[in-house]
């Protein structure tokens, strides 16, 4: 069995694709997002539906990029936790 660390450096380790919320609002709302997507991608000409699926990905990125810095500012603020419980101060 390998390491955490080990995992971590040969890129194993992917955070933000285990990140799935159990929430049951969150696989209702998810469910609602298909079902409104499906309506569009019927109601929209080929050429709109690609250009709505262009912002989508851009939605997206922006996402990842807002998750990543979430989970950063986090691993960041739980390390300093852990130096200043070690370090005793009060």
């Amino acid at each position: 069995m390998s390491s955490l660390l080990e995992n971590i450096y040969y890129g194993n380790l992917r955070p933000d694709e285990k990140a799935v919320s159990h929430n049951k609002e969150y696989t209702q709302i998810s469910e609602q997002i298909s079902a409104k997507m499906a309506e569009w991608k019927e109601k929209l000409s080929p050429e709109e539906w690609l250009e709505l699926e262009s912002m989508w990905d851009l939605y997206y990125q922006l996402n990842s990029m807002d998750r990543a810095g979430s989970f950063t500012y986090g691993f960041r603020l739980g390390g300093e936790l852990m130096i200043e419980v070690l370090q005793g101060e009060r």
